[in-house]
């Protein structure tokens, strides 16, 4: 009806009976005062339009680059220096890299695979719709080059897998004939890791890759225990290969803060102890950033349901717990957006498997297209990890993320094709208490987390060379039972001393027989670096140094949130400052980029140098560094 079309911001001239010819009227989010409509209203029209936001200056292929992948140019400088360094790397050297999103992170962890004719790649992924994704274009890549790369034509280790597959993919492991082989952290250090090492000593495991690297500061802040022995579990399969058949290490990553380097190269050392770092880095040209603060809660929602209804999509609309994806999803339903679903931590692998399928309109192994049933996601901050949803329009915010690191990384789901997204955070005062709850990230106090390393060193095994192993389940004498958490809050403990320096953690290493439970399962091993440390008041003073730091990292992340919030900074300034990385003496810069923001739209001159796209910064170089320390 005419009516339902003027509440979608459409105009209804009538034809005849049931018929009418149908105009759009533009909605742009509401804008400050002082800030240019004209400016809003042109960054929401390049979104509409499919408006190619920037592409980076092709370069001429290296010819290992065009026989690896049958690609005649690099996505630009920094890929260059990183396929480079991915495949000349030394034995048992680690390396960081960090390339933007969608300029080819994939095809650089592919290159040494794809160059011999034998050994594994094991590559590491945050998710198993990724995991599936990835294996579909693996697939579909070995094909176009006619290579057998996976004896199974699988290359997916994951649960839901039957029984002869994952053996058949062991063992592809162990002899080298699996060339890439993609995993999660928890799989990786239970049913894979007797073949990771068997295939390092027998010289087979060319290169182990560590996907959505800056994962591993928030994995070690968690309760998820297999995450704190993916780093041993490396070190060991290093350790245990022949010093001239090493795997080298690539740690990638689109965005990665000071802490986040500064973690990697404490946990995933090279052979000779240094790691290389390839520096890549650049913001995000296709956002365009709105904001608006709400008096309360349903001014906040009427908002939101605005936007939902009419900004471009895909879309996907952000909160914080899942409960509150539950209740958004019921409200656009009831406000008549139909083809809406959810994704949040609580969601099954099938789930999110199902949710992306429908929205991306294609089956995650095969490839095969179907049709779309789903425009809108809602999601926390678990959704769109790797996720391969190129045309993704707008990202909404009904919160407060509580890390400017998350905030950056669900904006960055929008716009993976170059085409103009926009941003949008709605707040209300609620949401700034609530980010300030969980952005304070339980660390283990002193008191209790001295009973805990008291138990677990009276229960250690000594295994010689200063290595000990102790069960992850070691109760403090204050507890007569572990209430299903014991484990957690001992890796949390072993992890804050390793932060401190005063262990290392190491894995347990298994039996032989994968499909039998091993004596190892269930343990942690952990090497004592400072003996001098166990006393409790040094101790004491080596934890709260420790915890100090992470509380830093949190508060300025947090505060530099709440300066996005606030509409008083450009946008692409603050992230660029908050990118900015001190490494091996000197400062490596991110570039500030900026297609619009509530600062730049406030400036007389709001076609300024940050916004990506205009004729001054179109043809920007990229700016690559390759630095050791």
């Amino acid at each position: 009806t005419r009516d339902q079309w003027r509440r979608v911001r459409c105009v209804a001239e009538p034809l005849g009976t049931n018929q009418f010819r149908v105009r759009a009227d533009l909605w742009v989010p509401p804008v400050g005062e002082d800030e240019s409509p004209d400016a809003a209203r042109e960054q929401v029209e390049a979104v509409y339009r499919d408006t190619v936001v920037v592409e980076p200056p092709a370069v001429a292929a290296d010819p290992f680059w065009s026989q690896a992948h049958g690609y005649h140019s690099y996505k630009g400088e920094a890929q260059r220096q990183a396929a480079r360094a991915a495949v000349l790397a030394e034995p048992g050297q680690s390396m960081i890299v960090s390339l933007p999103t969608g300029r080819g992170k994939t095809a650089v962890a592919w290159s040494k695979a794809l160059l011999s004719s034998s050994g594994s790649t094991v590559i590491v992924v945050p998710t198993v719709v990724l995991a599936m994704d990835m294996e579909r274009r693996t697939r579909a890549h070995g094909t176009e080059l006619k290579q057998q790369l996976s004896p199974v034509d699988r290359f997916a280790y994951v649960g839901d897998l039957d029984e002869s597959t994952k053996r058949a993919l062991r063992e592809g492991l162990r002899n080298g004939t699996q060339r890439i082989l993609y995993t999660s952290p928890e799989a990786l250090v239970t049913g894979l890791a007797g073949p990771l090492l068997d295939a390092a000593r027998a010289g087979h495991l060319r290169q182990i890759v560590i996907d959505e690297a800056h994962l591993v500061d928030q994995w070690g802040n968690e309760f998820r225990p297999e995450f704190q022995t993916l780093a041993g579990l490396v070190r060991t399969a290093v350790g245990a290969s022949p010093s001239t058949a090493r795997p080298s290490i690539l740690l990638m990553s689109a965005t990665l803060a000071q802490r986040h380097v500064d973690i990697l190269q404490g946990l995933f050392p090279s052979a000779r102890g240094d790691v290389d770092l390839i520096w890549g880095t650049q913001l995000r040209p296709e956002p365009a950033y709105f904001r608006e603060a709400a008096d309360d809660v349903p001014t906040q929602e009427a908002m939101v349901l605005d936007a939902v209804a009419l900004l471009a999509r895909p879309l996907i609309l952000y909160v914080t717990r899942p409960r509150d994806a539950m209740d958004w999803a019921r409200r656009l339903r009831e406000a008549g957006v139909l083809r809406v679903a959810t994704v949040t931590g609580d969601s099954t692998s099938q789930d999110r498997l199902r949710v992306v399928e429908n929205w991306r309109g294609s089956r995650a192994r095969s490839g095969e297209r179907i049709r779309t049933s789903v425009d809108v996601v809602v999601g926390t901050s678990a959704f769109g990890l790797g996720v391969d949803m190129p045309n993704v329009r707008s990202v909404v915010h009904a919160c407060l993320p509580e890390t400017i690191d998350r905030f950056y990384q669900e904006v960055g789901r929008g716009g993976r094709d170059g085409k103009a997204t926009l941003s949008l955070l709605v707040t209300a005062p609620s949401d700034y208490r609530q980010a300030e709850s969980i952005n304070s990230t339980v660390v283990i106090g002193d008191e209790v987390g001295w009973k805990r390393w008291r138990a677990m060193r009276d229960a250690s095994v000594d295994l010689g060379n200063q290595r000990y192993r102790v069960s992850r389940e070691t109760l403090p004498a204050h507890l007569p039972q572990g209430f299903g958490t014991s484990a957690q809050w001992n890796v949390r403990t072993l992890t804050l001393m390793a932060q401190a320096g005063i262990v290392r953690l190491l894995y347990a290493e298994p039996s032989k027989d994968d499909s039998q439970p091993s004596e190892s399962a269930g343990m942690i091993d952990y090497q004592l670096l400072d003996g001098s440390k166990l006393q409790r008041d040094k101790w004491t003073a080596a934890l709260q140094v420790a915890r100090q730091s992470v509380h830093r990292a949190q508060a300025a992340s947090l505060e530099a949130m709440k300066t996005v919030s606030d509409g008083a900074v450009c946008v692409g300034r603050l992230l660029a400052r908050h990118y900015e990385l001190r490494y091996a003496g000197g400062v490596l810069p991110t570039h500030p980029s900026c297609r619009g923001c509530p600062a730049c739209r406030r400036t007389t001159d709001w076609d300024c140098r940050f916004r990506a796209g205009c004729r001054r910064n179109r043809n920007l170089p990229w700016t690559a560094f390759r630095s050791r320390p």
